[in-house]
């Protein structure tokens, strides 16, 4: 019978320690001083990030975004943060601030680490990087004779299309299910929103992460991405409006 595999590369990394602790793990390149770690020097270094980590309170269930470029600490503290059951978002040493908040709205970072060169564009991302937290949301339901007989329209239009998020007469999409433009403009009238993600009676299934990734692009650029929308399957993922954008359809739509 085989033997059984590590179920985690620190735990891969403590074998190789364990058997062969005096041999060379990596080194630096001759131009950044070409210094050598062996398995067990490494070793120690893990240790020592591993409990420092724990004892900041990082672990399990963290995301922790590295941004130490190609060096040898980058495999030290992914070593640690592995053994600690972290997962490990990975930064491009070469990317801007802008770059940075990208990479970071999408993986949901936790922590950021980064060598002392870098903390200026971290912080550039940090600083430019806006949370729903901060905002103030409103769930509105509703329920009114004339939306439900604009919705029963559209929901025959888009009979033959219900798999797809876009199809069926006039090329509506399935957020067109949820969406009625002169109470939408009335509701973000009276709770003085500045957005708002129409969200059908019947996805069950929607994914809040989904929604909160539209709304995390919606909010880059406000005034430029007055419709913003992912295509995920129908019902997973929610459109955020831009209040002008809804005045605007009602307007037109009477």
């Amino acid at each position: 019978m085989s033997p059984a595999l590590p179920e985690t590369l620190h735990a891969a990394f403590a074998g190789a320690r364990a058997h062969a602790g005096v041999l060379p793990f990596l080194a630096e390149s001759a131009c950044s001083g070409g210094r050598e770690w062996s398995f067990e020097q490494a070793g120690l270094e893990v240790d020592a990030l591993a409990a420092a980590y724990a004892a900041a309170g990082w672990g399990a269930g963290h995301r922790i975004a590295l941004g130490v470029g190609n060096h040898p600490r980058h495999f030290f503290h992914f070593l640690a943060l592995n053994r600690l059951g972290a997962s490990i978002v990975p930064l491009n040493p070469d990317h801007r601030g802008a770059e940075i908040r990208h990479a970071l709205r999408l993986s949901r970072a936790d922590l950021v680490v980064a060598l002392p060169e870098r903390a200026g564009a971290v912080a550039q991302a940090l600083a430019q990087a806006r949370s729903l937290a901060r905002g103030r949301i409103v769930a509105q339901p509703h329920d009114d004779p004339t939306v439900r007989e604009r919705l029963r329209r559209v929901a025959v239009a888009r009979a033959w299309s219900r798999h797809c998020w876009r199809g069926g007469i006039a090329r509506l999409t399935v957020h067109d299910e949820a969406f009625h433009p002169g109470l939408l403009a009335r509701l973000l009238e009276s709770t003085k929103a500045d957005a708002c993600a129409p969200i059908g009676p019947d996805w069950a299934c929607i994914d809040p992460r989904l929604v909160d990734d539209a709304a995390g692009r919606f909010l880059e650029r406000p005034d430029a991405y007055g419709l913003t929308f992912t295509q995920a399957a129908p019902g997973l993922g929610a459109c955020i409006l831009a209040a002008a954008t809804i005045r605007e359809a009602a307007a037109v739509s009477g």
